[in-house]
């Protein structure tokens, strides 16, 4: 039923919901931007890392795009627990670079600012961020932002509203698709009632997404 869904609201964004899966499949897919055999490069921290599992926000997106029609494809799947922006910049080059993927998703923001052995400045996550989009822009890959994922899902953080203000003008000043992760999760987190605190309502612990912010994601990077 979820994936049902899933597609369904898909197709409508992409134009296509009078089409079938298999008529999509049939066409080509080509009101679609992602094409057969495109590759795409995931990049990010541990969000990302959950993002491949049976129920993650990636795993959704592959299961999406196969639904679609889309059989032929290459992902490269780079997540890694605990990475800021710094950590991201030093890896970025044997993770995705050297792939020179077609297109490339980055979310990165939430470490930068929640720990304090590593956390990063607005300055220097401005720094990393731009030394990372500058590679991209070098291999010419097609760049979606994915605006960073609440912290404690608290609708109202100043500090963290500042790294995504400057990550969005920045994506928008480049010309990068966004995926409006942030204002879709304070949406839903005000839909349901989220208090800041435990019980959570879009992730497990606070940081980490459940199923529901796992269709969140998978939702604004679907769009």
């Amino acid at each position: 039923m979820l994936m049902r869904k899933l597609m369904f609201a898909a197709l409508c964004a992409m134009g296509l919901a009078s089409m079938s899966a298999a008529d999509a499949g049939a066409k080509g897919c080509d009101g679609l931007l992602f094409k057969d055999g495109d590759s795409i490069a995931f990049l990010g921290d541990s969000i990302t890392q959950a993002g491949a599992d049976p129920s993650g926000y990636i795993t959704l997106f592959e299961k999406t795009i196969t639904n679609l029609g889309i059989e032929h494809y290459t992902m490269y799947k780079k997540g890694r627990g605990g990475d800021t922006s710094k950590q991201m910049l030093e890896r970025v080059d044997a993770d995705v670079i050297a792939w020179k993927p077609t297109w490339t998703t980055f979310s990165c923001g939430v470490n930068d600012i929640c720990y304090a052995a590593r956390r990063q400045t607005l300055e220097q996550y401005q720094a990393n961020v731009t030394a990372i989009f500058d590679k991209f822009d070098a291999i010419k890959t097609k760049v979606v932002v994915l605006t960073t994922t609440l912290l404690y899902e608290t609708v109202e953080n100043a500090t963290l509203e500042s790294y995504v203000g400057w990550l969005r003008a920045e994506a928008k000043r480049r010309g990068y698709l966004i995926a409006e992760v942030n204002e879709a999760m304070k949406a839903e987190a005000k839909a349901l009632g989220a208090t800041g605190r435990a019980p959570w309502k879009l992730t497990v612990d606070g940081t980490h997404m459940n199923d529901i912010g796992n269709r969140v994601m998978a939702w604004e990077l679907l769009k």
